[in-house]
This record gives C-alpha cells, structure tokens and sequence, in this order.
C-alpha cells in the first residue's frame, strides 16, 4: 500500500481524508480476522503481529514508510483515535480502541465495554438464564425456583397454578424488543460500514439468517446479544433484590484459553506460510522441507 501523494511525513499530513479511510479498514480488518479466529483478547496484538496482518491483506503491499513514517509504531500513532501503542511492554502492543467507542455508544442496558473488548471473549451466560431471557416461542413462562430458571408450561399456567408467583417471572425477550435491540444494532454498524447496509436491512427484515452475516457482523452481534442479555438479567436480579448466581457467567478454563491463544498463533503463522509457497517457484518448492510428522498426519 503506497502513498498515492508521495507526500508525508510521520506528522500524518500526506494523509489524505480517503487515504485514512482505506487504512483505517485496513487496520479494522486485522482486528477481525482476530477476532475471526477466536483469540480470547483480540482487541491487543503485539506490533510485529498486527503488521504481519497488514501485509497479508495487501499481498504484502504495505509499507508504512510510503507514509513518511520511521517505523510502524509511529505510522500507528497517527491514528489516535483506532489504535493505542502500548510501549510499557516489550515488544509493543497495539489495542484497538474502536470497539470501546462503539460500546460505549449503545444504550445504558449494555455491558461495560472493557468486558466485551479486553475481557474474557469465551465468556457464556448459563444455559438456563440464557433460555429465560432468549426464549421467546416458549410454551409456557420461565421463573425463578431454587437457584434456577425453570420454565413452566403452559397448561399449568391454565390452570392458575398458585405455586406461579408472578414477581419471580424472569425477563423473557417480546419479538419486539429483540427486534429493535436489532435495528439499533443494525443502524450503528450501517453508520460504521455503509458497504453493509443492504445485508443489514435484509437481516433486519429477517430475509437473511444471521449465520450469512459477515462473520465480523455476526461476531459483533452475538457480543452485543450477550452483552444485553447480561444486562437484563443483572438488571431483574437486583430490582427483586436477589443476589445473582455466581455462575451466572461462566468462563473457559485458562487451559481452554491457552489453547486459543495457541491456534491464533498457528493459524496467523499458516496464513503467512500458505502465501509464501503460492510465490514459490518450482525450484524454491523442490528445496523445501516438510516436517515428517505433518507429512504423516496428511497422509491418515
């Protein structure tokens, strides 16, 4: 990625409203692809990292120098508002920050930011306080009986069951409440992406499934689901005045989350080695080395 000016120095000024653009989706992209492979914090990437990405996405194109820039943390930090050059740790990492404005923009129901973007990214609501909220064609009501949400049928409910007690009925989801938590959704990111905003509407209309979402989409959605789902219940907990489970969140195991960290790592360096043998000439190949065990695990 060249500068089209070949103006610029490390102040930014060879930057160009729509140069900045291009780099800024350039950067965002990077990001999801991180967020793509399921890295658990992967608003933070060390430097070399993020810029592996960059020239991944160009072909190898890109060059922070055609900027003017000395080095690619200075090129970084002529977008202060996407990106933070954490230099306190060796080497160097880069936070994301848009996702923190992004949260911090939706209504008060929403989760803290930091929790979505620098938390646990595995993190999962229980299974039955997730169904008492997200359940909406139940047949019946879910309620609150002994540390649970159970969900009760809807004969008993004709039959006026006095074991219901209505202040313990849980926050079941309307389809028009999901609805506009969708439409909300749907206008912030169309704002965001206007390349998107036909996909966007179709979802919103429920033409296209949320599984045929852009996967960044799809990923951000499902953050913001949990995010209010969590918010709803914390939310009902308090104004009844009970305390929330403590496994109201659950977490993966740190093993579970060394083992992400590890196939994000495997999966940016296979990335990086599939492009090199595609440049390869037939020379380069026949020269080339494959470990006998991978050889071995191709052939079962």
């Amino acid at each position: 990625m060249t500068n089209p000016s070949g103006d610029g120095g490390s102040s930014g000024k060879g930057l160009d409203e729509e140069s900045r653009a291009a780099i800024a989706r350039l950067i965002e992209h990077a990001y999801a692809q991180a967020r793509d492979s399921g890295k658990e914090a992967w608003t933070r990437m060390q430097a070399g990292v993020l810029k592996n990405r960059l020239l991944l996405l160009t072909g190898g194109d890109f060059d922070e120098r055609a900027w003017g820039a000395k080095s690619f943390t200075r090129f970084l930090e002529l977008f202060p508002e996407l990106v933070r050059v954490d230099r306190a740790v060796k080497p160097p990492v880069v936070e994301w920050l848009d996702v923190v404005q992004d949260e911090s923009a939706t209504s008060a129901t929403a989760q803290p930011p930091r929790e979505i973007g620098g938390g646990p990214a595995r993190w999962r609501i229980r299974r039955d306080l997730w169904l008492s909220v997200m359940d909406l064609h139940a047949h019946g009501q879910y309620v609150w009986v002994a540390g649970e949400a159970q969900l009760v049928p809807s004969a008993l409910e004709d039959d006026h069951d006095d074991e219901i007690v209505e202040e313990l009925l849980l926050p079941t989801l309307s389809p028009e409440e999901l609805g506009a938590w969708r439409r909300e959704f749907a206008e912030r990111e169309a704002r965001c992406h206007a390349d998107v905003e036909g996909i966007l509407k179709r979802w919103i209309d429920l033409e296209t499934p949320t599984p045929d979402l852009p996967r960044y989409l799809r990923d951000a959605w499902f953050a913001e689901l949990k995010a209010r789902v969590r918010a709803r219940l914390e939310k009902w907990f308090a104004e009844h005045s009970i305390a929330a489970p403590d496994d109201l969140i659950e977490v993966p195991s740190s093993r579970a989350r060394e083992h992400s960290r590890e196939s994000d790592a495997a999966a940016t360096l296979r990335d990086f080695i599939v492009r090199c043998v595609e440049t390869m000439t037939l020379e380069e190949l026949e020269r080339l080395q494959l470990p006998a065990r991978a050889v071995l695990r191709l052939r079962r």
